[in-house]
Formats: structure tokens, C-alpha cells, sequence
């Protein structure tokens, strides 16, 4: 029998989690929320944090554009190099990913505003200097991908 790997178990694990805690906060007269679960896949988000949103050309999460806690990059904010093999590292990945979700258009994919931003020429203006320059672009599709699985 294959194993989830450490990480995907406690991922697994802390949904199923939220997903009871979820269900047996149900009743009452109020309108009741839990904590903010996400929406795609966190696996393969790991593949986007480590591919992506970390290293250059696209650089995301570092100072001066993403980074949570900094000024510029709008609401758009990322912790950089998350560690999944931490408590705080699953906790960043799962802030990045909301993050990102945010900015997911998920019924119009290639309308995404993590895609139509930092797409060269797309008549967003993305003020970092790096970006997308095409549609075919491998970070574009890796998130394309993600997003359409989702």
C-alpha cells in the first residue's frame, strides 16, 4: 500500500479535521463560518511555490514585490521559501495559496488575474519587471493548470 508523504498526510489529516470541526459548528440560528479552506490542490501548489513563485526569472515572493509583510505587491501577499516540513512552513503555503486564490477567476480561468497581470502586453500593467511574455510562458501554464484542475 502507497503512503502519502509526511506533509501530504498532515495536510490530508488537518482537512479532515476542519471538515468535522466544520460540520459539527452546523446548526444554530447564525450563519457560521470556519477557517478559510482552500480550494485547489495544496500539492501541487508546493510544485508552484518551489517553480514559480520562488525562484527567478519570477521571484514572487521576494522583498520588494509579494513578499507578505512588505509594502508593495497590493493584496497579493507571499511568504517566501516555505519550509512544508515545519508547522509555520504548512501554515505560509497555506496563506500563499489563499493569497493566490484570491486572485483566481475559477469559472474563466485564463481570466485570472494572477495570469492577466503579470502577462507582457495583455494591457494590465504589472510594475515589477518581470512577468509572463507569452501564454506559452511555463510558469503561465503551471498555474493555467492548477487552476483549470481545481
Amino acid at each position: 500500500m502507497k503512503q502519502d508523504p509526511p506533509f501530504v498526510f498532515r495536510v490530508k489529516a488537518t482537512l479532515v479535521g476542519l471538515a468535522a470541526l466544520g460540520l459539527a459548528a452546523c446548526g444554530g440560528d447564525g450563519v457560521e463560518s470556519g477557517p478559510a479552506l482552500p480550494i485547489g490542490d495544496t500539492a501541487t501548489f508546493q510544485i508552484i511555490q518551489a517553480n514559480v513563485l520562488d525562484p527567478m526569472p519570477y521571484a514572487c515572493s521576494r522583498s520588494g514585490c509579494h513578499e507578505a509583510g512588505g509594502t508593495s505587491g497590493g493584496a497579493f501577499k507571499l511568504w517566501p521559501n516555505p519550509d512544508p516540513m515545519t508547522a509555520q512552513g504548512q501554515q505560509q503555503l497555506l496563506d500563499n495559496q489563499l493569497s493566490m486564490e484570491a486572485m483566481v477567476n475559477f469559472s474563466n480561468p485564463p481570466q485570472s488575474r494572477v495570469l492577466t497581470m503579470p502577462l507582457q502586453g495583455d494591457g494590465d500593467t504589472h510594475p515589477g519587471s518581470v512577468g509572463f511574455p507569452s501564454t506559452s510562458d511555463m510558469g503561465y501554464q503551471t498555474i493555467l493548470i492548477w487552476i483549470q484542475n481545481s
